[in-house]
């Protein structure tokens, strides 16, 4: 199961993809121009959304097709990534006119940007945080080919997940059943990995 966002410009309508053969369920029509989301809590109730436009993002209620603003802490940067249940988010933000990768806890008063998550050589794309909020999955490409970290935010530590050569899209989903991932090969079109993280 999915959402789909259907907009017009002017609004919004929110649709359930059930992956079944049956059409797709309206949840709710709001009037605003959405795009994509991150899930909020475990029920799949609350959905950051953003703007077509260059405002912050807000809370969207599934139940109502409602919005509400952000939490102060996500006001002014990206939202990457949140961990339902732990209160951990994954962010990215200008800090000294540089974008960083960060995240918050709800109980801290202020975002972590961490030195060497920042520091990884080549392109940086983060994937999917863990269920747990300690680890965020990285695509990191390097010339013709992509590398898998999986980057430790509390030690900032990362640990290189060994994949068959290929390019990493960058959709992933890590939930209680693993880490998954979608890769293209020389040989192969994009298709979805299990990542096996050797313990």
């Amino acid at each position: 199961a999915g959402l789909a966002f259907v907009n017009d410009g002017r609004a919004t309508t929110v649709l359930r993809l059930t992956g079944r053969p049956s059409a797709p369920e309206a949840l709710c029509v709001v009037p605003e121009a959405l795009r994509g989301g991150v899930w909020l809590d475990e029920r799949g109730e609350r959905l950051a959304v953003r703007f077509d436009d260059s405002r912050d993002g807000a809370v969207l209620d599934l139940r109502t097709g409602g919005l509400e603003a952000l939490p102060d802490a996500l006001t002014g940067v990206h939202l990457l990534g949140h961990a339902p249940g732990t209160g951990v988010s994954l962010i990215a933000a200008r800090v000294d006119g540089t974008y960083r990768i960060g995240f918050h806890r709800d109980d801290d008063e202020r975002p972590a940007f961490p030195d060497r998550l920042n520091g990884i050589e080549g392109v940086v794309t983060p994937l999917a945080l863990d269920p747990t909020g300690r680890r965020v999955a990285l695509a990191v490409h390097r010339g013709a080919r992509s590398h898998l970290l999986l980057h430790d935010l509390a030690a900032d530590t990362p640990t290189q997940v060994e994949l068959p050569p290929g390019i990493l899209i960058p959709v992933a989903s890590w939930g209680e059943g693993g880490l998954h991932v979608v890769l293209s090969a020389p040989d192969r079109p994009p298709h979805p990995l299990r990542v096996e993280e050797g313990g």
